[in-house]
């Protein structure tokens, strides 16, 4: 998958549940990161790499991770506090 297709994906499942809005992008090169906002302290960082595959999404409430993923080639980990 490309950058492009990334964000299209995304763009596409946070408009799906409208609870979303999409606060930041940023594109450089082979790289996409960027935050959506739930709520006044709630927000989904997430972060793509087209050259390794990497995923990552991290749940942000306050300023404690409440839930991630991260995916790559090499591995796959969850994490739920």
């Amino acid at each position: 998958m490309n950058t492009a297709a990334f964000v299209e994906e995304l763009l596409g499942a946070l408009a799906a549940l409208e609870r979303f809005e999409l606060t930041a992008v940023h594109s450089e090169g082979l790289i996409v990161n960027g935050r959506a906002t739930l709520s006044d302290e709630a927000f989904l960082s997430f972060y793509y790499n087209q050259s390794t595959g990497t995923q990552a999404f991290a749940l942000i409430q306050g300023e404690r991770r409440i839930w991630g993923i991260d995916y790559d080639n090499f591995r796959v980990g969850i994490s739920i506090r």
